[in-house]
């Protein structure tokens, strides 16, 4: 049995997509995945399934659709990826809080085009995400990306605290 997490993109934030915790969670039940758990409001739910990620994710996302009213763009990882992605991280040296993980469905070719705005951030593509650190932090910045209209992050801080979850379920 392989242990996921789904990462909700736009959910909890500026009014849209909102959904309680406890409805993501009982969605995950409904749909047959084990020992389904939430972690903060931000949408991030993880849970077991002996299905492949592919099909957690067209489960999942046509599940939101019905309670949303509208498509609802997630992100799946298994675990391990979710480790790798850990050890992927540029910006060790770094405040966790400042450097932020998107995770994309469709990775582009070059995560610096189409920037406008830059100032402090520095931008890095790995195999499995693009990690931005925000230097001033995120709530300072002007920073434009084409693809962050299709992509969700999360900081270190959340994404470990989420490794560490995974381990007890």
């Amino acid at each position: 049995m392989k242990k996921y997490v789904a990462f909700l993109r736009a959910v909890n934030v500026g009014g849209t997509g909102q959904i309680p915790m406890s409805e993501l969670k009982n969605i995950c039940d409904e749909l047959g995945f084990l020992s389904a758990k939430t972690y903060i409001a931000s949408g991030n739910v993880l849970f077991k399934s002996n299905l492949e990620a592919d099909e957690v994710k067209q489960l999942l996302e046509a599940k939101l659709e019905e309670y949303f009213g509208k498509y609802c763009e997630t992100y799946i990882k298994t675990s391990l990826e979710l480790v790798d992605i850990i050890d992927e991280n540029p910006f060790k040296d770094h405040k966790p809080n400042r450097v932020i993980c998107y995770f994309l469905n469709q990775m582009p070719n070059d995560a610096l085009l189409g920037v406008k705005n830059q100032k402090d951030e520095e931008i890095i593509k790995t195999k499995s995400a693009i990690f931005i650190h925000y230097g001033e932090g995120m709530a300072a910045t002007k920073l434009q990306t084409p693809w962050l209209k299709s992509a969700t992050g999360r900081n270190i801080n959340t994404i470990s605290k989420i490794c560490e979850l995974l381990q007890q379920i």
